[in-house]
């Protein structure tokens, strides 16, 4: 399947915010293992790991809002990209 395709057709919202929540929560499970490995009970080594992170919510809206920025960036890269090679491509017919 072509990728802008499916770029075009999929939430890219509620697949980012899956993507974030992800990391985020992976993390959290990384710190949790390491306070555990420490001595920690896991009680403990899970709410040590959450606070370590802050609000929940806000580090999920700060990576969103990261991820998003760099989502369009992307973008506009690609799209620079093509545009480029569009006009090569045209000048070389051109000179034909």
């Amino acid at each position: 399947m072509n990728p802008r395709v499916f770029r075009i057709r999929r939430n890219p919202r509620a697949s980012l915010e899956a993507d974030v929540r992800e990391e985020l929560e992976t993390h959290v499970a990384m710190w949790t293992e390491h306070l555990i490995a420490r001595g920690m009970s896991r009680d403990d080594a899970e709410r040590s790991a959450r606070a370590r992170f802050g609000s929940f919510d806000a580090a999920l809206g700060t990576l969103y809002d990261s991820a998003r920025r760099r989502e369009t960036r992307v973008q506009f890269h690609e799209r620079w990209s093509m545009l480029s090679h569009d006009f090569v491509f045209a000048l070389r017919e051109a000179r034909r």
